[in-house]
């Protein structure tokens, strides 16, 4: 698969000195978005120095992609709808390269209110949607504070990487709205 339609977008990143891309994708799991934006991944890594991705899942500590093989890491840390060929490959290559996987999904305490609200939901799900994409946010700002001088690439849904709330995403706003306020 040719991903130079992207080149592009790579000029922009390179004109504008950009250190934060978000990769959206329609639906977890399909191949061809993983493999385009794994391939991606690479080439901003070895074109412009981007060493940390951030991924919608839980991933308990990015430290373990160090200590852990990399099938291991994918099937301990990762959300099963990235457990796939590209996405192992991607692992390996961020080990073999030094880069950093951390995760912004919701767990614990974060992730049991968000139950709570989606299922006590008045709103069809508003609240709870809105609480998750503010969450996640946090989640990330949180690990990002501590990494502001490293160029992230964070790869999500859609309905969380856009830089406005859709009408039919029932939410207030969206995680790629609140990059604004960094």
């Amino acid at each position: 698969m040719d991903i130079s339609i992207f080149d592009e977008l790579i000029c922009k990143i390179k004109e504008n000195n950009i250190s934060i891309v978000l990769l959206g994708e329609s639906s977890h799991g399909i191949y061809e978005q993983n493999y385009v934006r794994c391939e991606l991944v690479k080439r901003l890594h070895k074109e412009f120095n981007f060493n940390n991705i951030f991924i919608e899942s839980i991933v308990k500590q990015s430290g373990k992609l160090g200590s852990l093989d990399s099938l291991n890491f994918l099937k301990e840390e990762l959300h099963p709808v990235y457990h796939t060929s590209e996405i192992l490959d991607l692992i390996q290559y961020a080990k073999d390269h030094n880069l950093k996987v951390d995760g912004f999904e919701l767990a614990g305490r974060f992730l049991s209110k968000y139950r709570e609200m989606k299922n006590n939901s008045l709103d069809g799900g508003r609240d709870s949607r809105s609480y998750r994409d503010k969450t996640m946010f946090e989640i990330f700002e949180s690990q990002y504070r501590h990494n502001q001088s490293e160029k992230i690439i964070i790869w999500g849904h859609n309905a969380h990487m856009s830089k406005a709330t859709s009408p039919c995403s029932h939410r207030d706003k969206v995680f790629g709205e609140f990059l604004f306020y960094l």
